[in-house]
């Protein structure tokens, strides 16, 4: 497969003696991929409880912007 030609770019192979290969190039390859729940995920990060302090500090910072905005 020298120079196969994929979606517009050429795949290029080399053959890697094995003194060049990484010990651990293959760990974790045996392992079932597993699909991440993007729905829980966001679903999480939405209705995470947002802190008073961190809501105080973001307006204060807005506050200040529109003060030097003025000057």
């Amino acid at each position: 497969m020298e120079n196969y030609l994929i979606m517009g770019h050429l795949l290029q192979c080399k053959v890697i003696p094995k003194d060049k290969v990484h010990p651990e190039l293959w760990v974790g390859a045996n392992r079932k991929w597993r699909v991440v729940p993007r729905a829980r995920v966001e679903r999480v990060t939405h209705n995470k409880v947002r802190i008073k302090v961190l809501d105080w500090v973001v307006n204060n910072q807005g506050l200040n912007y529109a003060e030097t905005d003025a000057r």
